[in-house]
């Protein structure tokens, strides 16, 4: 004999706790307020995972670019692009397109070119060089 799978309503934002949230469907319990907030936190994590996906293209052809402009490992360039990230506060994402461009005859702005030449020196330790 199969058993029928359990069906849970999902809530209506209202914790027992009496916090709000955006939920989808109406609850009426801890159990289904938790699948709520598992549900929820997957659609979180699909969306940045979809997100990821589309800018990670560009991310990996300014990896390309760094590792053969400066000869050095995929690791360090992605380094690279993180540290010039943080320190500019620019989106990574935003970062490596213009990294990838400068491959097609499109240099670098002059602040975003010191800033990669400032992460490759903090962090592979060597002193800037032009490439």
């Amino acid at each position: 004999m199969t058993s029928k799978p359990e069906v849970y309503t999902l809530c209506d934002g209202k914790s027992p706790a009496g916090n709000t949230r955006a939920c989808p469907d109406g609850c009426d319990g801890e159990p289904a307020h938790a699948l709520c907030e598992e549900v929820l936190r997957l659609r979180t994590e699909v969306e940045q995972l979809r997100r990821a996906m589309t800018t990670r293209p560009v991310i990996d052809q300014a990896r390309g670019v760094l590792m053969a402009a400066w000869h050095c490992s995929a690791d360090l360039a992605w380094e690279i692009l993180v540290d010039t990230s943080q320190h500019t506060n620019t989106k990574l994402h935003v970062v490596a397109a213009m990294v990838a461009d400068s491959a097609h005859a499109r240099p670098m702005p002059p602040w975003l070119r010191s800033a990669v030449l400032a992460a490759r020196s903090r962090i592979a330790g060597a002193a800037p060089t032009s490439g």
